[in-house]
């Protein structure tokens, strides 16, 4: 039997109103995450890819068509179910780390397993294994304003990956990064999507990157090409 897939989104749209004006963002697209399976959206600023990311992880609604995870489509759910839904099947990856700058490293990453419910002893263990495994079993009680933009990121990429998700969404991870550095996280992503069997959806503008992925997607006008 084929197992489901990780997300499945099915003819959604989404439509921002600024003014007076009805602006069609998403326009029907249909697109199918496998468990494993990496891929790259690419388009031009403004294109929404952004906006289809937020949807795919339930962090924003579309107003017609359906996105499931794992078989069970988010419309159904309230916010708690969506939220333990997210937490334990999906990762994040921003261009901008957004980790909380008052806690260390290892806090950061421990944080989705302690919203999951993990105790503190474990929490620590496969916290301080998911930094060593970036690279970073020297920094785990740096905060991140003693860390530098790769090892930043690396710790964002840790957090994402410490629940053991089956799929990372990842918004311009290396946007923000010099050249020599975004390579070295590009190799990073991909190395532990292949160790942990962990499908990704990259948005991205680098296209050496995108040509890495399984599939690369282009959004244009709303629309998958």
């Amino acid at each position: 039997m084929t197992p489901d897939p990780v997300i499945k989104a099915t003819d959604i749209h989404k439509h921002f109103v600024q003014g007076e004006q009805d602006l069609h963002i998403l326009r029907g697209i249909n697109l199918t995450v496998n468990q494993g399976e990496r891929i790259a959206i690419v388009g031009l600023s403004g294109s929404g890819k952004s906006t289809l990311l937020h949807l795919l992880g339930g962090l924003d609604t579309c107003e017609e068509g359906s996105v499931q995870i794992n078989g069970k489509n988010l419309g159904n759910l309230n916010e708690d179910e969506l939220c333990r839904l997210r937490n334990g099947t999906l990762g994040f990856i921003y261009q901008f780390h957004h980790l909380m700058m008052d806690f260390t490293a290892l806090e950061n990453v421990m944080m989705p397993l302690r919203i999951g419910g993990l105790a503190i002893a474990e929490s620590t263990e496969l916290a301080s294994k998911m930094l060593d495994r970036v690279g970073l079993a020297d920094r785990l009680d740096h905060r991140p304003g003693q860390l530098s933009g790769g090892e930043r990121q690396r710790v964002a990429i840790a957090r994402a990956l410490v629940t053991r998700p089956q799929c990372v969404l990842a918004d311009e991870p290396t946007g923000n990064l010099d050249e020599g550095t975004a390579l070295e996280i590009d190799e990073l992503m991909i190395e532990l999507s292949d160790e942990f069997n962990i499908s990704f959806v990259i948005v991205t503008h680098n296209l050496a990157l995108a040509a890495r992925m399984d599939r690369k997607l282009e959004l244009h006008n709303g629309v998958i090409d």
